[in-house]
């Protein structure tokens, strides 16, 4: 009788175990081969661009009115800010 009541709390668990490598076999994805990789990144391509270099012409601070020029600095930031916002 002790023999049977170990195997009752074996069972289970290799089933479930059982269970558990079947499905995750059912849910592996196929590999691509390395000729079809290629010919799905053919088709995209990236250009390099520098980000972080001053374009000519480009301005430290933007010019405010008049009245403004005691937070023209403040102006400014918030100008570049939103000029960011619109790039991304």
């Amino acid at each position: 009788m002790l023999i049977f009541r170990g195997v009752r709390r074996v069972v289970p668990a290799v089933v479930a175990l059982a269970l558990c490598v079947a499905f995750g076999v059912l849910v592996a994805r196929p590999a691509l081969s390395e000729q079809r990789a290629r010919e799905l990144a053919s088709r995209y391509a990236f250009a390099v661009e520098d980000v972080n270099t001053v374009p000519v012409g480009a301005r430290y601070e933007r010019p405010v009115a008049p009245g403004l020029d005691h937070i023209r600095h403040w102006i400014s930031a918030v100008g570049a800010a939103v000029a960011l916002t619109d790039v991304r």
